[in-house]
């Protein structure tokens, strides 16, 4: 269940006859159990509370403003409203559209519509519509002529609501839902669509596959040499009908591909001289081959530094004249290692895509230079953020960014087509985007699992403070060890501490693994934050999440996605056994 605010008929709001979902509050978060409730707060916030008294709780409306929110109310346009004491707005919800637009409500440039995944799930979707101002008109007169568009028809039935949704199949519907006197539904009717045609939205039928029509109806057909991923969902995509396992030999084997990708769009025109575009984001595992002369020119000669790694060091830069920031990481050291690496990031990270990873978006391959292009991460690492920022994350946000990186490794472990161990989880190699998403970088030291496998053996690799204890006794390796390495860094997200630190007045506080038990066992949790008012429940959940996941058996430590559910709540945690630090 997540919070979702439905539209009543104006004459019956205390009606839930007929509800109509217009927006969702935090789409993309994890469901919230039966008894959650809505409090409007004395200081003015309005906020979501799961559970009993002491349970969790997320902020849906919060205010810039210096001025508290006095009262709330439900406008008869669908609009809930936040008001100050002297009655202006300071929060509305048609300000925060989600994948639909009332009568009355305007969607301003740069406004944006997501359509939900699913008819029964909310969650951010396929598509998304976009608001932008494409015209500008030039008057030279004293006056400036007043210029509208309007549709081709108008009515002013006071028994119709209006509204516009961006549909979970790519559509751009207007709807109208007419009301007896009674504030019974009578019915809804679609009175204008964009594109008129299944077959016409962009995506309709997934990778390698095409629409086509039959019996006027619209069916999706794969590419030859490949089946459907899902027979019950042929929608969804299609992939190659060979198994890989049986490759062999001792050569590398490199499939080539020449792709040319479009940015493909519809303009609709619409009120106040914007034109609305509904763009269909096409993940395209291709990568772009960047020239060294352009990456030289977009980093200015490689001299904006923003770290350095073990194989190299990354660069700020800009592409597509300064419109488009980049990182670029310069592969650098023994040309074996280097290229070991190059090599291990394009099979990686070229295949994966998942809003807590990094996006590779190209590289650079001329003689012996070896460069990687990634998107840029505005608010540097987590490292950064934890361990050297004047104002630390704040509770809320520590717990939103524990969650942002075990879900990233879950996709990694479970999600890839092969798994991926990442090999080097910690603070450095977590970045953190313009919007403050966690995102996990560096995929050099990945190493990649067959299909059949679960377990590899493999040169010790990664950080010291946060190798799993198998990198030293020469066992093999599988997911778990990065289990280990994200709960040392769950432990420093907890506590904003790193795992080693001399510089404390207690010498058992050194080792922060170790300090963090000795705490649990004494019931002394509130030490680890510092005094910080905190959730009491989630601080003792997420400690013992990374009591386990630090556990010196790996048979122990729990996989990603268990950890991910104890995280989120969904299932109990029981008592972990004292962990042996050996990192």
């Amino acid at each position: 269940m997540k919070l979702v605010m439905v539209l009543c008929h104006p004459s019956l709001m205390a009606s839930i006859l007929a509800t109509i979902k217009r927006w969702t509050a935090n789409r993309d978060d994890p469901p919230v159990p039966l008894n959650a409730t809505l409090e409007f707060t004395k200081g003015g916030e309005l906020v979501l509370r799961t559970g009993e008294q002491g349970g969790k709780e997320k902020h849906i409306a919060t205010t810039l403003s210096t001025d508290s929110a006095s009262f709330a109310c439900m406008l008869d346009s669908g609009n809930f409203v936040l008001y100050s004491k002297d009655n202006s707005i300071i929060w509305e919800t048609f300000k925060y559209p989600t994948d639909t637009i009332l009568g009355g409500q305007i969607l301003s440039s740069g406004g944006q519509l997501f359509s939900s995944l699913s008819v029964t799930n909310h969650s951010t979707g396929r598509y998304r519509l976009r608001c932008r101002l494409l015209q500008i008109f030039n008057s030279t007169n004293d006056t400036v002529e007043n210029l509208n568009y309007l549709s081709s028809g108008a009515s002013n039935n006071t028994n119709s609501i209006y509204r516009a949704t961006l549909d979970v199949d790519g559509f751009f519907l207007l709807y109208s839902h007419a009301f007896d006197e009674n504030g019974q539904l009578n019915s809804s009717v679609v009175e204008w669509s964009a594109p008129t045609d299944d077959c016409k939205v962009k995506g309709f039928c997934g990778f390698n596959s095409f629409c086509t029509r039959n019996d006027d109806k619209p069916y999706c057909v794969c590419l030859p040499g490949t089946d459907f991923v899902d027979v019950n969902d042929k929608p969804l995509s299609c992939e190659r009908n060979f198994s890989q396992v049986g490759c062999g030999g001792g050569k590398d084997q490199v499939a080539c591909y020449n792709i040319i990708t479009r940015r493909i769009y519809w303009e609709m025109f619409l009120t106040q001289l914007f034109y609305c575009i509904l763009l269909f984001a096409l993940g395209i595992s291709g990568l772009y081959m960047f020239k060294i002369r352009v990456l030289r020119r977009a980093t200015k000669g490689f001299k904006d530094m923003l770290g350095k790694g073990s194989f190299g060091t990354v660069y700020k830069g800009a592409l597509y004249k300064g419109k488009k920031l980049v990182a670029v990481k310069r592969l650098e050291k023994l040309v074996e290692e280097g290229e070991r690496e190059f090599r291990a990031e394009m099979r990686a990270i070229g295949r994966t895509h998942h809003k807590n990873l990094v996006r590779l978006l190209g590289y650079c391959a001329e003689g012996s230079k070896r460069l990687l292009v990634y998107e840029f991460m505005s608010n540097g690492s987590l490292a950064d953020v934890l361990f050297k920022s004047i104002r630390r994350p704040d509770w809320d946000e520590r717990v939103r960014i524990a969650l942002d990186v075990a879900r990233g490794i879950l996709y990694l472990h479970e999600e890839c087509k092969a798994p991926i161990i990442h090999c080097d989880i910690k603070p450095q190699n977590i970045l953190m985007d313009e919007f403050w998403t966690a995102k996990i970088s560096d995929f050099g030291l990945a190493k990649l699992l067959m299909p059949d496998q679960t377990r590899t053996f493999t040169m010790v690799r990664g950080t010291r403070g946060y190798l799993a204890p198998e990198w030293q006794k020469n066992t093999p390796i599988s997911v778990k060890a990065d289990v280990y390495s994200y709960g040392i860094v769950l432990l420093e997200i907890v506590s904003c501490r790193r795992n080693m630190d001399v510089n404390v007045s207690v010498p058992e506080e050194i080792v922060l693994s170790t300090w963090v038990y000795k705490c649990f066992v004494a019931r002394e949790l509130e030490k680890i934050v510092g005094g910080e008012e905190v959730d009491k429940t989630t601080l003792e959940n997420m400690v013992k999440v990374g009591l386990w996941c630090i556990q010196d058996e790996p048979i122990l430590r729990p996989s990603m996605k268990s950890v991910v559910l104890m995280l989120e709540g969904i299932t109990d945690i029981s008592i972990p056994p004292c962990p042996t630090n050996t990192s």
